[in-house]
């Protein structure tokens, strides 16, 4: 299991839980699928600034958890 804070581009307080798990699922799966630009579009301003393009691609190759099969259990 995959379990960490991310970054995502909504960080609207009004988000609700159902659309915020929607996000952050639709951010672990284009990871798991291979696609990160499209992960990395869907992140903060911040988290860009923070880490870089190239630094996040280093990361997700580096994590195997990332690139395969994942289940995330909610709270």
């Amino acid at each position: 299991a995959v379990t960490g804070w991310m970054f995502l581009r909504d960080r609207t307080p009004t988000l609700t839980a159902d659309a915020a798990q929607a996000q952050a699922s639709a951010f672990l799966e284009a990871l798991r699928t291979g696609h990160v630009d499209d992960a990395w579009a869907g992140t903060s301003t911040d988290f860009k600034s923070m880490y870089g393009r190239d630094r996040f691609r280093q990361f997700v190759q580096s994590q195997p958890a990332l690139s395969g099969p994942s289940r995330v259990d909610w709270l």
